[in-house]
This record gives C-alpha cells, structure tokens and sequence, in this order.
C-alpha cells in the first residue's frame, strides 16, 4: 500500500498542495524554509495520531488545517483546530470505520524511518532501530538465570542486557575490592605455627591442688617426728619409771609397729607448673595469631569464590546475549550489532561503502514498514547521483515509495515547494 494523492492546506509552513506520486521515489524540492519538511511531516501526522504530530501543526495565520492521503484502499482525513485534532478513515467503497486510530495502528510501521538519519545515529540508536525491525524478544527468566540475578529493567533488549551485565560487573568489581582487602589483611599479620590456646584457670587449679598434696604431706611427715619424740619421751620415762616397764614396753611396741607401717612422702615438682604458667600468655598469643591467619585465609578462599562466580556469569551474560542474536530475524543478510552499534558483514556499520551503508538502510525501513510501504528521506542533499540512482533502484525493486527532501532551487527537479505551494512538477508549472 502506497500513497497515491496527499493533499495538505495550512499545515506547518504549506498554504495549500496536492501531490501525485509518479514514480517510486517523490522528489521534493525547493529553497531552505519553503515547506518542503512540512510535505513529510504531514505525511506522518496523518497516520501516525496525534503522538507524532507537533504542538503548533497549523500554519501562522490560520485557525484550521486539514491533510487528505488516498492511499487507494484508504482514504485518511486528519482536521486540525486550535487544541484539537479529528480523523476520520473511509474505505475506497466510502465506508467509514469507528475506531479510524486503531486501524491505522494495524497498518503503519515506521513511516518517520530516515535511511539517511539512520545511517548517520549513533551506535545506540541504530541498535534501537535495527532491534524493533527484527522484533527480538528477551527471555527474562533464562537472562536472570545467567546472570544469578533479576534482569534491570529497560526499553529494549539490549539495553537490558547492557544494564545487567554493568551490574554483574559492578557487583564482581566490588567482591574483588574485598578480595585485594583481605589479601592485604592476611598479608599483615605473621605467620604462626598451629597452636592451641592455654587455658590459666586451668594452670591455677593444677598449681593449687598439688599446694594441696604438699601440704597434706607436710602434715603426714610432721605425724613422723612427733611418734619419734613420743619414743624418746617412752623411752626417757621407762628408764626412770621401772615400776611403769610394762605399760612403757606396751606403749614402746604399739608406737614401734606404727613407726614400721608409717612411709615418708615425696614433695611435688613445680618445675613444670611454674613454666608452664609463665608461657600461657605467650603460647596464647601465638594461638591467636593462628587463628587470625586462619580465619584471613578463609576470607580470601570466600571472597575469591565470590569473584570468580560473578566472573562465570558475567560469561553467561554474553553467551546469553549471542544466543539471543543468533535467534534474531535481521532484515539484511551480514547484519547484527554489538556493543559499540550495528554491524555489517562483521565490522562497523560505519566502516562500511556509502551504497552498502544506504541498501542496509533501505532494507531496514522496509522491514518496518512492511504494509504501507512508505519511506521519507529529509536530507536527500546529501545524496550524490549515484546514491539517488541506488536508492531508486532498491525503492524499485522492493516496490516501496521513498519521498525525498532536497534543496534544488531550479524548479526542475521533481516537486517544487515555494511559499507554501507546489510551483512546478519536473520543470512544468502547477
């Protein structure tokens, strides 16, 4: 479907034209500021609803603007009053629809598409576009499953995709922060031997209960000298006590046998105890140091896992985002994008020849036009002859209509737009 009459009265800088395409490419000429911008705009406004149209569409002056496009199944009106706008959309039998906007949502692409604009965007832009033209479609749960985290939020695709590999790799530079801060942590602190750490109170509570065993043996070993004393003193009494002999013999032998059964005891040494109380506080800081080494280890054995499990997914990321391409429908054989932009034949789309760059252009715009197959081009005087020869022949071949935009002040060449009006086609006077 294509345009076959446009006629437009007061819009932007035009007072009143009517144009009949002629060929597949619409020449629209004239000197800078004579309307030939409006021409295309009023194109797009009359399909595109009242989103593309512009705050002022009418011209200075004028309190009504109206644009007529036959586009020979369809015949669109759109009137334009201060603060409003009326469309109405009528089949070529005259029949009228009731929801005029949504049928021609269902049959308009992207009418504003300028191959020359294209060419010229930015890398993100370019991906913006090739990306609707191909539909591509992303998988948040499979994203989120490379990524080990909820895909951020964007317009497109790829730009969720850029904004989650940026927080993966956000997140991964952090741990390995960490991962250089506990390196420099263990780094300071000694090395040490494995060592248990000393209990004192333990230490203490020995020392004590042998105190303990030497004084209880003291005490046994002091029993010894008084049952020697207790004989002298017998044997002293028996000596001036015969009368008492027995009695002393009987006390004599009782104090013998007990002096028989009785075994001096040995002192503890507390050679050991004591030394081993004077190195608790040095074998306890040695215990410590281990610990803290062992524990500086075990950070950087944790945060090290930690970057090298982001490190994996950030791979899954972009394994991710190749299968996805992979998948991609592009309109032109050799293109795709990366991150710097769109790619053709695997380099920049920018490295490419002036003709290769206009025919992935081209191809482009009628992908996403694929029912009305309309084009508009505003700076075509940036086309040489041989890029207008070219885009005739691609128009021709993929039977779309491309309008064109250019400075000629001849009047010779295609439409002429003069103050608002078309002055001549291809040199005859209107």
């Amino acid at each position: 479907m294509k345009i076959v009459k446009l006629s437009a009265e007061n819009v932007k800088k035009l007072r009143a034209v009517e144009i009949t395409p002629d060929g597949p490419v619409v020449q629209i000429t004239g000197p800078n500021g004579a309307g030939k911008s409006s021409v295309l705009d009023a194109i797009w406004w009359a399909l595109g609803g009242t989103k593309a149209v512009d705050a002022v569409p009418i011209r200075e002056g004028q309190d009504r603007a109206a644009i007529t496009l036959d586009l020979g199944e369809y015949r669109v009106t759109r009137t334009f009053t201060p603060g409003n706008s009326y469309l109405k959309v009528e089949s070529a039998d005259g029949a009228s629809f009731k929801s005029p906007q949504a049928l021609l949502d269902g049959l308009v692409g992207q009418l504003s598409f300028d191959p020359l604009a294209f060419v010229r965007a930015d890398g993100k832009s370019q991906v913006d576009l090739l990306i609707r033209a191909t539909g591509l479609t992303l998988d948040a749960d499979a994203l989120a499953t490379a990524a080990g985290r909820a895909p951020i939020p964007g317009p497109d695709p790829i730009t969720v995709l850029r904004a989650t590999y940026k927080a993966v790799f956000e997140d991964r530079t952090a741990v390995n922060r960490r991962v250089e801060q506990a390196r420099a942590a263990l780094a300071r602190l000694p090395d040490a031997p494995p060592t248990e750490p000393v209990r004192v109170t333990d230490l203490m509570a020995e020392q004590q209960r042998l105190l303990d065993v030497r004084e209880a043996a003291r005490t046994h070993n002091a029993q010894g000298d008084t049952l020697d004393a207790t004989i002298a003193h017998l044997r002293a009494d028996r000596a001036r006590l015969h009368a008492e002999l027995a009695a002393c013999d009987a006390a004599l032998s009782t104090a013998q046998h007990q002096r028989a059964d009785w075994h001096p005891q040995a002192e503890p040494d507390f050679t050991a105890i004591t030394a081993r109380i004077q190195q608790a506080d040095a074998l306890n800081a040695q215990a410590q140091a281990w610990q803290a080494r062992q524990a500086a280890e075990a950070d950087v054995t944790t945060q090290q896992i930690a970057a090298d499990t982001l490190t994996e997914r950030l791979k899954a990321i972009l394994a991710f985002k190749t299968t996805l391409m992979a998948q991609a429908a592009f309109p032109v054989p050799g293109i795709g994008f990366d991150e710097a932009g769109v790619t053709y034949q695997g380099r920049p789309l920018a490295q490419a020849s002036s003709a290769e760059q206009l025919r992935v252009s081209v191809a482009l715009g009628i992908a996403l036009n694929p029912t009305i197959r309309v084009m508009r081009v505003q700076d075509g005087s940036l086309l040489d002859r041989e890029s207008l020869r070219l885009l005739t022949d691609l128009a021709t071949t993929h039977d779309m209509q491309v309008w064109v935009e250019t400075v000629d002040e001849s009047g010779e060449v295609g439409v002429y737009i003069e103050d608002g009006a078309v002055r001549a086609v291809h040199g005859v006077p209107a």
